[in-house]
């Protein structure tokens, strides 16, 4: 059978193509971790618009990152909890996205067919070697020293705030509003 002068056959056939690229931008927050952490961000980011253009069928989303073993081990340390459950139950859960490590860094390659010379890269260990804390700081108590606690927090109701506090047992030190486009873990770090 033949029509338009191809066999029905290739007309028909089903293959692995390039959907569509997605526009959205990563929020702000996302923008200032290190790369592997934002390729969570942007799986998560582009998986969610992706059924608009895949009307429900089932994706694989190749990713140069291991993003799903950097969720599991530096997911929490990154990210709010809110943000770490939503990203896992985007990447994880779902049944119809398969992540699929590569080694292809250019996403150019995937539109020609040529895969390119692979990139040997360790997320984890870059993470660790990029976000590693001094090697002379400890976690030890001080002596005869006053025990103040810090919260931060930002959120979405009725406009985005963002504040901080710093507190003794029952006493306020300091507390303050921050600029609205601060992520929850900036207002911590500055309380």
């Amino acid at each position: 059978m033949r029509s338009r002068g191809l066999p029905w056959e290739y007309q028909h056939k089903t293959w692995a193509r390039v959907a569509g690229q997605s526009p959205k931008q990563l929020h702000a927050a996302a923008k200032e971790r290190p790369g592997c952490l934002r390729a969570i961000a942007a799986v998560a980011v582009n998986t969610q618009e992706a059924p608009k253009l895949t009307l429900g069928q089932k994706m694989t989303v190749p990713v140069s990152h291991t993003v799903s073993a950097v969720l599991e081990v530096k997911g929490g340390h990154w990210l709010s909890p809110q943000r770490f459950l939503k990203h896992q139950a985007i990447m994880v859960e779902q049944d119809d996205v398969e992540i699929v490590v590569t080694n292809t860094v250019n996403p150019a390659s995937f539109l020609s067919g040529s895969m390119g010379e692979p990139v040997i890269h360790e997320c984890l260990e870059a993470i660790e070697a990029t976000c590693s804390s001094c090697l002379d700081l400890k976690d030890t108590l001080l002596e005869n020293t006053e025990t103040w606690s810090t919260d931060g927090s930002s959120c979405v109701i009725s406009g985005r705030h963002a504040g901080y506090v710093v507190t003794m047992s029952r006493e306020v030190i300091e507390s303050g509003p921050l600029p609205t486009n601060t992520s929850a873990q900036k207002a911590e770090i500055t309380a």
